[in-house]
């Protein structure tokens, strides 16, 4: 799969391998992946437990994830 990054993505993707935590781009993409996957797990859960509207726009500000 191919994909285009915007110039920012791209720059913090370097910054994080660049950094000595990440040995490579890949590394950082799959952890990527795997936070995405958890939260939008969580935002499940809450949302049938607190019944959050289907188009709630984000945990952003709320201090979660």
């Amino acid at each position: 799969m191919d994909i285009i990054l915007k110039p920012e993505q791209e720059k913090l993707i370097l910054a994080k391998v660049n950094s000595g935590r990440y040995t490579t781009v890949d590394e950082v993409i799959a952890e990527a992946l795997q936070l995405l996957d958890k939260r939008d797990k969580h935002y499940q859960i809450a949302s049938s437990k607190f019944l959050i509207p289907p188009d709630f726009p984000s945990w952003e500000g709320l201090g979660v994830g």
